[in-house]
């Protein structure tokens, strides 16, 4: 899959799932990312783009969320994010 359209479509994918849990609860919320988040990764994997292309995915996820957060993560919160996207965290396998 082409690089560009992968982060189009994962810019897409976190708007409609994230976005419309956010909406409902009318507030943005760092463990409702996650899961929306894991759910996103374990789609990739389904598709076969995970082991080729998880850190562009979670790393995307992780930019469309910090955009919206006033104050936003820094570096680190960031990174752990990732880490736990791609399953890279001992705290959660995807």
């Amino acid at each position: 899959m082409d690089r560009k359209k992968l982060i189009e479509e994962t810019k897409l994918a976190f708007e409609i799932l994230y976005m419309s849990v956010a909406m409902a609860k009318q507030r943005l919320n760092g463990e409702d990312f996650i899961k929306v988040g894991i759910d996103i990764m374990r789609e990739a994997k389904r598709n076969n783009v995970f082991d080729t292309h998880k850190e562009l995915i979670a790393s995307t996820l992780v930019d469309e969320f910090d955009k919206k957060l006033n104050p936003k993560m820094d570096a680190e919160q960031r990174q752990s994010m990732i880490m736990v996207l791609t399953g890279k965290s001992i705290l959660f396998r995807i």
